[in-house]
């Protein structure tokens, strides 16, 4: 038993010296794609992807970002520092409402993005799940709590990123989420030019 236990302590070493690591995880989803899809057609459906990613993926590296998995119509995407996430979320937005000026209301991108930040298991070398851990579990439940057109974060990330005169937000609310004893605390990102002006002051809970 001395072994075997002086074995995982070792082994619970390498794996947070060397798999561990500091990130900020985004999840992307477009709105309303399934009943899209089940109105316009798999080929429109698809061809809606194909211009989703063209306008998505190249911000997402633009701001240091990488994709990690792309599942349907979701997008997971994770950043070595906060700040970018948050401002690849924002160009992310207004990129697809610059798009949608051009198209029918029908054909118009809609996404709603959750992040969170803080310690993930990396591992380079997997072909699949290379990203995985509480924090990408998170970030994908708070995007499930936006709506459309909506970039919400959560605590952890908001103490990071409000010293930023970048990045405007307001306290959203507190959520129950599966597996969390305590409510948690969501941030929503003012990105259009008409919530900045209707909010001079952003109202933000006090931590």
């Amino acid at each position: 038993i001395e072994k075997i236990l002086l074995e995982r302590e070792r082994l619970d070493k390498v794996l947070q010296d060397e798999y561990k690591k500091e990130a900020t995880i985004l999840f992307s989803d477009i709105c309303g794609y399934s009943r899209y899809v089940d109105k316009m057609g798999d080929i429109s459906g698809r061809t809606l992807l194909i211009r989703h990613n063209q306008i998505v993926m190249p911000l997402v590296e633009a701001h240091n970002g990488r994709v990690v998995e792309v599942i349907g119509d979701a997008v997971m995407a994770a950043f070595n520092e906060p700040l970018n996430a948050v401002s690849a979320a924002v160009a992310m937005q207004k990129g697809l409402a610059a798009h949608n000026i051009d198209e029918a209301n029908a054909d118009s991108i809609h996404v709603k993005i959750g992040i969170h930040s803080g310690e993930v298991l990396v591992d380079e070398q997997a072909t699949f799940q290379s990203l995985t851990g509480d924090v990408a579990i998170v970030a994908h439940r708070i995007q499930s709590q936006a709506e459309k057109d909506q970039i919400l974060i959560s605590k952890d990330l908001y103490k990071k990123v409000c010293g930023d005169a970048e990045i405007l937000c307001r306290f959203h609310g507190s959520v129950r989420m599966k597996g969390k004893a305590e409510p948690q605390d969501l941030y929503r990102i003012l990105w259009r030019d008409e919530e900045i002006i209707s909010e001079e002051t952003p109202q933000v809970r006090v931590l």
